[in-house]
């Protein structure tokens, strides 16, 4: 690895969630992750040429999904640890963290169909138990990190990850207040209403998990993702017009993914990010993403985008554990987390899509 340059150093944390191919599943269906496996052959590649373009460690975040919907289809809700052992072993051994990642997908034997039960409580604390309590089976610890799919969390669910032992909660992100998407099928429940949530890492008050519990000096930390305006367009705006009669464009705010086109990651990355205002950055990804060639050549694109030498500044690849140790070391004592944030104050993590 060559000598970094001198200039701003900001964390960046890419999520990727480990999971079957696709959306729905039949039951006993038990296909391979075939995206996963494509995954970790690219990702390697590429934490080499961030080394080499950087001259720091690069490091992701994996996390696997081990819930009721895996458990059904596969047998056993830790499935992908045994069959994924050695992949696991490896991304480890390179740094990297394995995390937990939950859906709330319920079978409806009625129907024939699943149901994302967000609404729910006790089944999605149930969900997440089971997952706990496979990783735990597996590796003999909790997960550091949890996630949770669409971006469904409440005050009552980060409690109980963190009574399960989990250190660093990534699955929401500010300025959202949207119901779930007609494409995930049929659901209960909504995403939280995140126009509260700051955008620097911190521990959360018991009571609410968007507001921040500054006497806490323990426990887990809530890691908001970026987000950013998006308008509709394309798919997006026909669905619109399918769903209200109009073609007027709907904005609405999203997190930010390593596949995206990069010119729309351009105005999150573009200048050196205010320390203050900007404490890290997160991009997501499903593994099932890895399947489709077009993306993963809009991964090498935003890679060498992200770590191009012509940057002022320079990110960080970091696990979520790397990230908040960052933070804890580079925060000024000027910095007052109680400040407020809403959707007018995203800052530098807005951005907007234009679509055709």
């Amino acid at each position: 690895m060559t000598p970094p340059e001198p200039g701003p150093v900001t964390p960046l944390v890419v999520n990727i969630h480990a999971e079957p191919d696709g959306v729905f599943h039949l039951e006993a269906d038990g296909a391979l992750w075939h995206g996963f496996e494509m995954a970790t052959r690219l990702m390697p590649e590429l934490r080499s040429r961030i080394e080499e373009r950087t001259g720091r460690p690069a490091h992701f975040s994996w996390q696997f999904r081990a819930d009721g919907q895996i458990a059904r289809t596969y047998g056993k809700p830790g499935w992908a640890f045994v069959r994924y052992a050695k992949e696991i072993e490896a991304l480890m051994r390179a740094g990297d963290d394995i995390g937990l990642h939950q859906h709330g997908y319920r079978w409806d034997a009625s129907n024939g169909v699943w149901i994302e039960d967000y609404g729910n409580q006790p089944w999605m604390e149930e969900v997440a138990s089971l997952g706990f309590a496979a990783y735990r089976g597996v590796f003999g610890r909790p997960p550091e990190s949890f996630t949770a799919g669409v971006s469904w969390t409440n005050s009552a669910m980060v409690r109980l990850v963190e009574s399960l032992g989990a250190r660093y909660e990534l699955t929401a992100g500010p300025g959202r207040d949207k119901p779930f998407p007609s494409s995930i099928g049929q659901f209960t429940g909504r995403p939280p209403d995140t126009r509260r949530m700051p955008r620097h890492p911190y521990r959360p008050s018991a009571a609410d998990f968007q507001v921040p519990d500054l006497d806490r000096e323990d426990g887990l930390w809530v890691i908001p993702l970026t987000t950013g305006r998006q308008s509709s367009g394309g798919k997006l705006r026909r669905t619109f017009r399918r769903l209200t009669g109009t073609m007027a464009r709907h904005e609405f705010i999203t997190k930010l993914f390593l596949q995206s086109p990069t010119e729309y990651l351009g105005p999150v990355f573009h200048a050196a990010p205010d320390p203050i205002e900007q404490t890290h950055f997160t991009l997501d990804i499903r593994s099932d993403a890895f399947c489709k060639a077009k993306n993963c050549a809009a991964v090498r694109r935003n890679i060498d985008y992200l770590t191009s030498p012509e940057r002022p500044w320079q990110l960080l690849f970091t696990t979520p554990q790397e990230l908040v140790a960052h933070y804890l070391a580079e925060t000024r004592p000027e910095r007052d987390p109680r400040s407020p944030t809403d959707d007018e104050s995203l800052g530098s993590t807005a951005f907007t899509i234009l679509g055709p």
